[in-house]
């Protein structure tokens, strides 16, 4: 084993270097980091937690600041180990590199490897996560009893985890969620993004405080607190949104689990020792499919599809450019209540749930054609937990349906009733979630309209499509409809 351990900036964790008693150096690759315009509370909670691992391993630990990790490969002559990139731009650096000795990747609940058997074995099967999700489970002993049959009947209880929120509330009634408190490496943080500003990098957002964890200390600090405060709420509410409650019961864990800041395993066997503490087994299935389903469903399928997945998939042809106001965040013109609310909420702080990303802003920028491309690099970008391999099947597959049905049956789209069922959005909103022509028209709900008529003859024989298709002929306003512009601004 090497005595130096390199670390790449989403590395932070102690199970990367649990077997690395010698030197550990972290890169600060500026301009594979900064090059495009990354959100500026993204920018400064990741250089936070940089800087803080490094005051936490104290002398044998060093920042090495490059202009990118290939730079840093090319002119890095010692021997060291280096842990499995996250990206195919990254993991190329270190190929052909003897002096490297590469370690598989670490982060993930189920291995390269193991997945490459499972998918190996399903010659002719259409993917599903939930046939993956059910082997991972049994692999790893989780929610499983001797027999390996489900612990409480069923595999998967998301049909109890799709509650509408509490009418006349604008937050949910939980004990207080526990926030970093910020010291002087988040100052030290936010001059070095100025720094980076004169050299000409360019950020947008904002950046008011520190809202995430960025040690392993305060990863763990929000673990428990969600867990004490939040879990037993998460099942059923984890769909739900509300104007005065930005995270409602999910845990903010995805950004410091991205950067390895906790093993995902740790978290998975925490909470399902909590179905003994009283837990409901639908908020504890429900969050572990989160983690070993679904996150490392979709980091698997980054490597699957291939490097090219992102860059040559746009079935529905969509290329509409991202708006101004969108890519800029920029509110102050949008009349429609749940966009306001969900990019303005971007706009704060680089997070929104996944409902609010999928239903609201993927479905919206699906109706209007935006370039699914474009829309990759504005979610990894934009949000404090995106990275390559988080976005590529997450937007191309599920969000845009612009791999045809790869990895999702159908396109996750809907009209405003699906928001006005899950949130208290629509109620003080210019637009009503029940028309869809003239000047009240919910642009989702017009949208909705519009996207099946275009592209009816792909979904004509969609199972889970037809029904909306065939709707499309009862429509006596379709041609009211199809003249006039969706609002939005």
């Amino acid at each position: 084993m090497a005595n130096i351990r390199i670390l790449l900036p989403d590395q932070l964790g102690d199970h990367f270097i649990d077997d690395a008693p010698g030197q550990i150096k972290i890169l600060l690759p500026a301009k594979d980091l900064w090059r495009r315009k990354m959100h500026r509370a993204k920018a400064q909670w990741w250089l936070s937690a940089i800087l803080h691992r490094k005051e936490e391993l104290g002398k044998r630990c060093e920042i090495i600041e490059c202009e990118s990790v290939a730079e840093f490969a090319n002119s890095f002559k010692e021997k060291a180990s280096v842990i499995a990139p996250t990206s195919f731009h990254n993991r190329k650096a270190f190929m052909g590199k003897d002096n490297f000795e590469k370690l598989p990747s670490r982060g993930f609940v189920t291995s390269e490897k193991d997945f490459a058997n499972w998918i190996s074995q399903r010659a002719g099967k259409k993917l599903r996560l939930e046939d993956f999700y059910r082997h991972a489970r049994v692999m790893h002993s989780v929610l499983v009893d001797p027999e390996d049959q489900p612990v409480g009947g069923a595999w998967n209880f998301d049909h109890d985890n799709r509650l509408s929120p509490p009418k006349n509330v604008t937050k949910l009634n939980l004990k207080p969620a526990y926030y970093p408190v910020e010291d002087k490496i988040d100052e030290l943080a936010r001059k070095k993004i100025k720094e980076y500003e004169r050299k000409g990098y360019v950020f947008v957002g904002k950046d008011d405080k520190r809202e995430f964890a960025a040690t392993v200390s305060e990863t763990k600090k929000v673990f428990k607190n969600f867990i004490e405060t939040r879990l037993n709420q998460f099942g059923p509410m984890e769909d739900a949104s509300l104007t005065n409650d930005w995270h409602m019961s999910h845990s903010l864990l995805s950004a410091p689990m991205n950067i390895g800041l906790i093993d995902p395993m740790f978290l998975i066997k925490s909470v399902e020792k909590e179905l003994k503490n009283g837990a409901p087994i639908a908020s504890v299935e429900g969050f572990i499919r989160q983690i070993m389903g679904w996150r490392d469903y979709i980091w698997h399928l980054y490597w699957y599809f291939g490097e090219d997945y992102v860059k040559d998939n746009n079935y529905l042809k969509a290329n509409n450019k991202l708006p101004d106001w969108l890519a800029n965040l920029d509110t102050k013109n949008v009349k429609a209540n749940c966009l306001k609310t969900v990019v303005s909420d971007l706009e704060q702080r680089a997070w929104v749930h996944h409902i609010q990303r999928l239903m609201m802003l993927g479905n919206w920028c699906m109706q209007q054609a935006i370039n699914p491309q474009e829309l990759v690099d504005f979610f990894d970008r934009l949000f404090i937990d995106g990275h390559p391999w988080v976005m590529a099947a997450n937007v191309i597959g599920m969000s845009q349906y612009a791999d045809g049905g790869k990895m999702s049956t159908k396109p996750y789209t809907s009209g405003g009733s699906y928001i006005n069922k899950m949130s208290n959005f629509c109620g003080g909103c210019v637009y009503k979630p029940d028309v869809r022509v003239g000047e009240q028209a919910c642009p989702f709900t017009a949208g909705y309209w519009k996207f099946l008529n275009t592209h009816k003859d792909k979904f004509a024989k969609n199972p889970r499509m037809s029904q909306g298709v065939n709707g499309l002929k009862r429509l006596k306003d379709l041609n009211q409809l199809l003249k006039e512009k969706s609002n939005t601004i």
